[in-house]
């Protein structure tokens, strides 16, 4: 049984699914479960597979569910009659794997989004590109992304946010950027990002708050997109938006 748990993990990373993994490394005097026993938490609270069921079971979901979204590991000790008034009176300890998938869209497929494609994807990203204009179609079989030729600001209204959930937007003018930004902002995105000079980051605030829109939400946004390495070509662009995105995926602050 637990060894098909790794056969679903993979599909659930496949499928860009949240899920914590947790697994009894020790376990001594009486107690419910042994030494590898394991149980996946997916986001929903779906359950698969076990650590031994009761109050043990029900605490290790409660600690799971608290991981959701987190991307970390961390390795917690139960003392059954302590902690969870069991009278087995045994000690467990278990360790908890968060996986957190990430996915990045990307409103607009020309030359940064391009030169980012194979970075993200090379980090573990799923990335989904958006375009409205014909003749971008190949970025899907040249980079083995999904592609959606649509209008922009429709498809990034629809797309589900999350705490592994990252947006760029890079179109092909700034009104279809500010119209993009706009489906965006209230989204519970990780990161939120919209390509353009300081004037046009300037402009775009004032126009959303301008809109009604919060102003922490708007403060929020990643624009000027990327960090200030120097570069100016899109390979180089790409890189320093991709390191931004990758500090803020594991909550490092850089200038």
């Amino acid at each position: 049984m637990y060894y098909d748990l790794f056969h679903l993990a993979s599909r659930l990373i496949d499928k860009n699914t949240h899920f914590v993994m947790v697994t009894v490394i020790e376990a001594s005097g009486s107690t419910p479960a042994k030494t590898s026993f394991r149980m996946i938490v997916e986001s929903d609270g779906t359950l698969h597979g076990t650590v031994g069921g009761g109050a043990l079971e029900s605490e290790a979901i409660t600690t799971a569910k608290s991981l959701i979204g987190q991307n970390i590991s961390i390795t917690k000790t139960f003392s059954l009659e302590k902690d969870l008034n069991m009278a087995c009176g045994g000690q467990i300890t278990m360790f908890f794997e968060s996986f957190a998938a990430s996915v990045l869209h990307i409103f607009g497929a020309g030359h940064v989004c391009q030169a980012l494609i194979p970075v993200m994807t090379g980090a573990g990203f799923a990335v989904k590109v958006y375009d409205d204009r014909d003749g971008f179609e190949f970025v899907s079989e040249k980079f083995g992304c999904q592609f959606t030729k649509d209008d922009m600001a429709k498809q990034a209204a629809l797309i589900s946010d999350g705490p592994g959930v990252f947006a760029l937007v890079t179109t092909y003018n700034h009104i279809q950027d500010e119209a993009v930004g706009r489906e965006l902002i209230n989204k519970n995105l990780a990161f939120l990002g919209i390509i353009g000079s300081r004037r046009k980051a300037e402009k775009y605030r004032n126009n959303f708050i301008e809109a009604g829109f919060d102003r922490e939400k708007v403060s929020g946004i990643f624009c000027p997109v990327g960090l200030p390495v120097g570069g100016t070509t899109p390979g180089e662009i790409a890189v320093s938006i991709a390191s931004q995105m990758l500090s803020v995926k594991y909550g490092r602050t850089l200038s």
